[in-house]
């Protein structure tokens, strides 16, 4: 309910009483990694309606612009160049991921969408290339678990990034204060005396931050390499599977010669015959 909620409100949003259209909600299982993967097919006619009563077969018909009621219902562009359909589309993308993440705020789901692009973001990582559910069923065990494994470490290097960020936020906060600290130290050696103690254990504490922070940079730097070696292999399986399949493409290709030539040679065969054979002649007088 809440995902057919959540399609309505788009289309009011996006459509509305303006043109007619129609749309299905789907929830296929994912092809690799199993799951939902829900979404939204909605189809609409550019046709403005217009408030004219047409039966369907006028409403689609070229509209007249002297008489209105005598033809179809006009139409109306989202952008009359690409580039403005394309800015268009952004909008709405962005649109759409506002309205969904309210929604996931509104039923209390942790997650939460991004139009932006992955440069956009600021995430260094090359966006996966759909497979479709005919090349996934050609993948064996051992290329599907590549995917999996290769889809696994690129979550965690996100969610170990996000940490590292907040620890390096952190130190240097820690830094700041330092460095106000020793500046209000050398205007004032009374208070130098007095916290010398307690800016040891500062110290302490930083050190064991920048450690921490230098731990997960290294465990960083070892879950990229897991995620470029992931994405080898996969790159690996990919053009091994390519390469199969100009094979079979190959065979295939040859097959249909050699029955060719045999056809032909067949025909031949026959035609020869033919010409080789006596004539039957008429009864002598």
């Amino acid at each position: 309910m809440q995902r057919l909620a959540l399609v309505r409100d788009f289309v009011s949003q996006e459509i509305g009483e303006r043109h007619a259209y129609q749309f299905a909600i789907h929830n296929p299982k994912a092809a690799i990694a199993g799951g939902e993967q829900p979404h939204a097919h909605i189809m609409f006619s550019e046709r403005h309606c217009d408030g004219i009563d047409r039966d369907p077969e006028q409403y689609f018909k070229r509209a007249n612009s002297k008489n209105p009621e005598r033809g179809g219902a006009k139409k109306v562009r989202f952008g009359e160049t690409p580039t403005e359909r394309k800015a268009y589309l952004t909008e709405q993308r962005s649109r759409w991921a506002d309205l969904q993440n309210a929604y996931l705020e509104k039923y209390q789901h942790d997650d939460r969408v991004d139009a932006r692009s992955y440069k956009a973001q600021g995430i260094d990582r090359q966006p996966e290339r759909h497979l479709g559910p005919y090349q996934v069923r050609q993948l064996d065990i051992a290329q599907l678990q590549a995917v999996i494994d290769r889809r696994e470490a690129e979550f965690v290097a996100v969610e170990q990034k996000e940490k590292l960020q907040g620890a390096i936020d952190v130190t240097s906060s820690l830094h700041s204060v330092l460095r106000e600290r020793d500046e209000a130290q050398r205007t004032s050696p009374v208070v130098e005396r007095e916290q010398r103690q307690s800016g040891k254990a500062n110290q302490d504490e930083i050190n064991k931050l920048v450690n921490t922070a230098m731990g997960d940079i290294q465990q960083d730097i070892d879950l990229q390499s897991l995620i470029d070696s992931s994405m080898a292999e996969f790159a690996g399986i990919h053009q091994q599977q390519l390469k199969q399949q100009e094979q079979l493409k190959q065979a295939k290709l040859q097959k249909q010669r050699e029955v060719e030539r045999q056809k032909q040679a067949e025909k031949l065969k026959q035609q020869q015959s033919q010409q080789l054979k006596p004539k039957s002649r008429g009864p002598r007088m």
